[in-house]
């Protein structure tokens, strides 16, 4: 099995040396595989990391830098997979991606005033130690699939990628509009808003060190627990 141990000082150094200025953006969302491009997406400001383990509560954290809402959505279905393709030079590679879904109130979707449900959370994916986050860089899009519990409506779905690779640690989000159709009785159990965002205690720069390279490490996802998952994990409420 992969080991920290196999890994040379001056390669951690390097993957801590990462520049803050390094970056991409969603640049194609498709649903249930109808490809939808960049219609639904919320446009940002710049692509730089929306915060970093050092500012974890300004607004921007919910979508991105000055992000903004598109002149339109995207259609879904509860249960279908939801791909997001991110920028073609994505340079990161460890780290998570967590992706949440919260439900708009009304005709607004503001997403600083949303309560946002966990629906998925990768992290090492494979034996050799690679990270979810890893196919981004060659292009590949990651993904998450609607819970079928989800009531029908109108939401936000936000696809964040954690760079642990950096000290601080930087958060890209990325939300999208889509509307939901043939649902269930809707989501229920924790869920988190952006900001306050995540605690100290869940984005300590020691989870760099001491889980970027180790599937054995017990790296802990920041957040609350996925929503479909409550019922077999038990886990304690969420308080960020």
């Amino acid at each position: 099995m992969f080991n920290k141990s196999s890994i040379s000082v001056a390669a951690l150094v390097a993957a801590l040396a990462l520049p803050v200025t390094a970056h991409g953006v969603v640049e194609k969302l498709v649903i249930g595989g109808q490809d939808f491009g960049t219609e639904p997406v919320w446009q940002v400001d710049n692509n730089g990391p929306a915060a970093t383990t050092n500012n974890m509560g300004n607004a921007d954290l919910a979508c991105g830098p000055g992000a903004t809402a598109p002149s339109s959505s995207a259609s879904a279905t509860a249960g279908d997979t939801v791909e997001f393709t991110w920028s073609s030079s994505w340079p990161h590679t460890k780290g998570p991606v967590i992706t949440y879904l919260g439900k708009c109130s009304g005709s607004s979707c503001d997403p600083n005033s949303i309560d946002f449900y966990k629906i998925d959370e990768k992290g090492i994916t494979d034996d050799d130690g690679t990270w979810e986050q890893e196919k981004l860089t060659n292009g590949n899009p990651v993904s998450a699939t609607i819970p079928t519990s989800t009531a029908d409506g109108t939401y936000l779905i936000r696809n964040e990628i954690d760079n642990l690779g950096s000290i601080p640690q930087e958060l890209y989000p990325s939300c999208s509009t889509i509307e939901i159709a043939g649902g269930g009785s809707g989501l229920s159990g924790e869920t988190i808003s952006f900001p306050p965002g995540y605690s100290d205690a869940d984005v300590e720069e020691s989870i760099a060190l001491n889980n970027i390279y180790s599937l054995d490490s017990g790296y802990t996802f920041p957040g609350p627990s996925v929503a479909s998952r409550r019922a077999m994990l038990s886990r304690q409420p969420f308080s960020g």
